[in-house]
């Protein structure tokens, strides 16, 4: 199956990295370990703030 080109599915696959970059500057952690919390707890704001807590003791 062909990849989807289009402008929404582009905007998909750059929403989740973005939104990383973003957490883990709020949050003073790596983009990395925001990607893995994310993948872990999906978009759970409470969940995400709690995790990213944890990690900056």
């Amino acid at each position: 199956m062909p990849e989807n080109k289009t402008p929404q599915a582009a905007a998909d696959r750059g929403a989740a990295a973005m939104g990383a970059h973003h957490f883990a500057r709020v949050h003073g952690i790596s983009k990395d370990k925001a990607l893995r919390l994310l993948q872990r707890l999906g978009n759970n704001p409470e969940k995400l703030k709690a995790a990213a807590e944890k990690l900056r003791r």
